[in-house]
């Protein structure tokens, strides 16, 4: 049996159009140009109010990456944090309320990379930057820290 949010977001996929417009190659072919257009640019965190955890963006083998709740003690637990979009979009506003709810509920650090995206880079290229940000966690944490 499908759960409740499975069920809201299939509906709202249906009636905003999203179905239909992946059966017309034309307006694929638009909306992956849209996609491509938004994710060369530097990616932002979204301006809200209501989300209170501290950010601080680097750069990891040339892709940008979001630490969130870094509190610089080697117990704390780090979250690897791989947003959803296909390899093709970026975060959207539910991916950092969902962050946000984690960390206040865990107190966890959450390490966010805006990893390469199609149609202009591979997904194999997408998961070698993940590795890197993996190692990277390794070597400055308890392995049995990291999720």
């Amino acid at each position: 049996m499908r759960s409740l949010p499975c069920i809201i977001i299939e509906t709202y996929l249906s009636l905003n159009g999203y179905k239909k417009m992946t059966n017309d190659p034309k307006k694929v072919k638009r909306y992956i140009e849209k996609c491509r257009q938004i994710s060369a640019k530097p990616y932002d965190l979204p301006q809200s109010s209501k989300l209170k955890f501290t950010a601080e963006k680097t750069t990891v083998h040339g892709m940008e990456v979001f630490t969130l709740n870094k509190q610089h003690d080697t117990s704390q637990k780090q979250i690897l944090y791989v947003h959803g979009g296909s390899y093709i979009e970026q975060p959207v506003i539910e991916h950092w309320k969902f962050l946000d709810t984690l960390i206040r509920k865990t107190g966890a650090s959450v390490i966010v990379p805006i990893y390469p995206k199609a149609p202009d880079h591979h997904f194999m290229e997408s998961i070698d930057n993940l590795a890197i940000v993996y190692s990277d966690m390794v070597s400055k944490s308890n392995p049995s820290n990291i999720i």
